[in-house]
């Protein structure tokens, strides 16, 4: 399927599209027309992945979250300690910052986690999820709420089970 020149996949029901992969710039772009037209439910970005962070739990054990960052993780804040990953983040991963516009929705509420996460590493992760596929069901349900309010449509209801 193309929006222009551009292509994309849909998977479709009852002969709508129910769940649509681009690229984020492509789903930026477009998805006020979208989910003004389809009963879209779930998007996948093709070009954004969840970044691991690993904490050091205790000097033993090792946790890894999965979370996405903001266009730029500068905003968390200038702590020195922080500075080498957060250079490090920019330099090797800006391909997945998220566009600012993504976040706000209630699929990025803070999670629950058996994890007790140390301040001040609680306000870069409290975006965090402990696999991979729960990171991704949060942006897609993030774009999903996205693309909805552009359309003007109200929100989805989402599992309370998915949100945390």
């Amino acid at each position: 399927m193309s929006i222009g020149d551009k292509k994309f996949s849909a998977r479709i029901r009852n002969g709508f599209f129910c769940q649509v992969a681009m690229t984020c710039d492509m789903f930026m772009e477009n998805a006020k027309e979208l989910f003004e037209q389809q009963p879209i439910t779930k998007v996948e970005l093709l070009d954004k992945f969840p970044e691991k962070l690993f904490l050091k739990d205790s000097p033993e054990e090792t946790s890894v979250l999965f979370t996405w960052f903001l266009e730029s993780p500068r905003e968390f804040g200038e702590q020195q300690r922080f500075q080498e990953m957060l250079e490090s983040i920019e330099r090797d991963r800006a391909r997945n910052y998220l566009p600012k516009s993504l976040w706000g929705f209630p699929a990025w509420q803070p999670h629950t986690s058996s994890k007790q996460l140390p301040e001040p590493i609680w306000e870069r992760t409290k975006r965090a999820r402990e696999s991979i596929q729960e990171s991704l069901e949060v942006l897609s349900q993030a774009c999903v709420d996205f693309g909805r309010t552009l359309a003007g449509l109200p929100p989805l209801k989402w599992p309370e089970e998915k949100l945390r």
